[in-house]
């Protein structure tokens, strides 16, 4: 989950607080959140009809493991989802149950020791705006939120990747009434490092394929 801000230097601490704000303390409504998972449901009507998107999306879901992002976030499966999100919305007795669901997730998302924050700008220029800009992020948490300092953890793409041989599914073929034209996706073990050798021919070859 990602949260981005395009800002002028002289609006970055209004800034973190807009972010503090959108974290923490909006409130999510039943209403609201079943506009929301309604629109996107009507949305993936659009997506099928992209057919590179829904063959690179397939092939992820061949590909990847079930516990990756780029399974679950597959448009097919969060369609699936959101129907269902939308069905219990309409449902009197679950609507509390799922403002419960949605906000457990969030409190998880935006406990600080599963947050990283990502800043690109000119220092210098930033300076002359705000004498200590690094301080100003003392606004970031609520009172209620203690600040948590751990080393980045990042999962590669590549841990993610099911093992082919315990893979059951090497191929696949899906009929698609709402794409015209076919397409075709392949996909072979490569590099894993951005600092092999072989990177820059791989990128240039595959430049030229495309």
């Amino acid at each position: 989950t990602s949260l981005m801000l395009q800002l002028e230097p002289n609006k970055y601490e209004r800034g973190i607080v807009w972010i503090r704000e959108l974290l923490y303390q909006t409130k999510l409504t039943a209403e609201r959140l079943k506009i929301i998972a309604a629109k996107i449901v009507n949305d993936v009507a659009q997506v099928k009809r992209k057919g590179n998107t829904m063959v690179r999306d397939l092939m992820k879901g061949v590909i990847y493991t079930k516990e990756s992002n780029h399974y679950t976030a597959s448009v097919l499966r969060q369609h699936k989802f959101l129907s269902s999100l939308v069905e219990r919305l309409n449902d009197p007795a679950e609507c509390e149950r799922v403002l419960a669901e949605i906000d457990e997730v969030r409190q998880i998302i935006t406990h600080p020791s599963n947050m990283v924050v990502h800043l690109a700008t000119n220092l210098e220029l930033l300076a002359t705006k705000h004498t200590d800009p690094a301080s100003l992020w003392t606004q970031l948490l609520p009172p209620t939120r203690s600040p948590a300092r751990n080393q980045l953890r990042v999962t590669c793409d590549w841990q993610l990747l099911l093992d082919h041989a315990a893979s059951r599914v090497h191929n696949c073929v899906v009929g698609m009434g709402a794409v015209e034209s076919t397409y075709f996706c392949q996909t072979t073990p490569a590099i894993r490092d951005f600092l092999d050798p072989d990177l820059a021919p791989l990128l240039v070859f595959l430049q030229y394929l495309t």
